[in-house]
């Protein structure tokens, strides 16, 4: 003891007693002795109040811990005593759990005579039962007709299976259906492909035709606006001159017999019908060539709807052949990589063959 003391070993062990050598963290401690209380620990978020709460119901002393910022502090010994405690719960807990096994267990052996006593009781009431009912003539009918309870009815189930047959063989159907259709379209639109190209062709060949025939038309309306212009300027001439000789032969009309006036006014007279005439002709001839010009505009307005229909036709058929022959390049790359695969397959095996034969 005297060597001890010298070296201090006492010292340090009263002073570690006097200290707090053993520190936990909160969460360490919440995992560890939540089972002393668990309602207590999760009293309350702040860790200080929780583990106050646990320490008071324990009835812990406060001198042998001491609470951190994020640890909990214990004196020397104080650890072990919760350790302790926290031991005979678990404890308990292992032997409830034991318990409640080994009655599992048993009730599994005390369950099985106890049910054979009981059965042997219905198989005897069900003896004496069939014993005094086998000569009754219900009873017969009723054991005779039992089998038939509950059994399947084969016309309903073959009915359901020929349904459920013939949806799938729909599905199938339509599916081969659609496929032939889709064929039958696009061999449809290769068709009309060709056909629209055609008919583009030809379009544009008409319409190189209506083109010269509505600029002769329009250069004959120019012609016969400048000779209807020319008629016009001789008729206001003429009407003019008409005027003159009205006006001279008012003034000598003292001078002139009657007669001559009636013959010079109908002379007139006869030169303007013959001169509206031929206005009106050529008005009807102009009003002629305007309706050809209307019609040859109408049918280059046709040609060009026309055109530009068969031009977007032409465009939507050539997208999906692009499309169909982009499918198509792509199966054919497909097929040459796999015929590639199996060349070089067999170039390898060959070579693998000839190694064996070597060896």
């Amino acid at each position: 003891m005297h060597q001890l003391t010298c070296n201090g070993v006492l010292e340090g062990i009263r002073i570690c007693m006097r200290g707090f050598p053993n520190r936990m963290y909160y969460a360490d401690y919440k995992m560890r002795f939540a089972i002393l209380g668990a309602a207590e620990i999760a009293s309350s978020k702040d860790d200080k109040v929780a583990v106050y709460a646990l320490m008071d119901k324990i009835e812990f002393d406060k001198e042998r811990y001491h609470l951190g910022h994020t640890l909990v502090f214990f004196r020397a010994g104080a650890l072990a005593k919760l350790e302790e405690a926290r031991d005979d719960i678990v404890g308990k807990l292992i032997r409830y759990m034991q318990g409640q096994s080994y009655q599992r267990i048993k009730r599994v052996g005390f369950c099985k005579p106890r049910d054979q006593r009981e059965l042997i009781k219905v198989c005897q009431r069900n003896f004496k039962k069939y014993m005094s009912m086998r000569d009754w003539g219900w009873f017969i009918i009723i054991q005779k007709s039992r089998p038939l309870l509950g059994m399947p009815n084969l016309e309903e189930e073959l009915r359901q299976l020929e349904e459920k047959a013939n949806a799938t063989y729909g599905k199938y159907k339509s599916a081969l259906d659609t496929t032939a259709s889709l064929e039958s379209e696009l061999d449809n639109m290769q068709v009309d492909i060709k056909a629209l190209t055609k008919t583009l062709e030809s379009e544009q060949g008409n319409l190189s035709v209506y083109t010269d025939r509505q600029s002769k038309a329009t250069a004959f309306k120019a012609e016969t606006e400048v000779e209807l212009s020319t008629q016009q300027a001789c008729l206001s001439y003429e009407e003019a001159s008409r005027i003159e000789l009205t006006a001279e032969v008012k003034k000598h009309s003292g001078s002139i017999n009657v007669v001559k006036k009636d013959i010079a006014i109908t002379m007139v007279e006869q030169e303007k019908t013959d001169r509206d005439h031929t206005i009106k002709s050529l008005n009807d001839e102009i009003s002629e060539q305007d309706e050809v010009i209307n019609k040859l505009n109408k049918e280059k307005k046709h040609i060009a709807e026309t055109q530009a229909k068969s031009g977007d036709d032409l465009i939507s058929a050539e997208e999906k052949v692009n499309h169909l022959n982009s499918i198509k390049s792509k199966l054919e790359s497909t097929l040459d990589e796999l015929e590639g695969a199996l060349d070089k397959e067999k170039r390898s095996r060959g070579n693998l063959e000839k190694g064996r034969r070597r060896t």
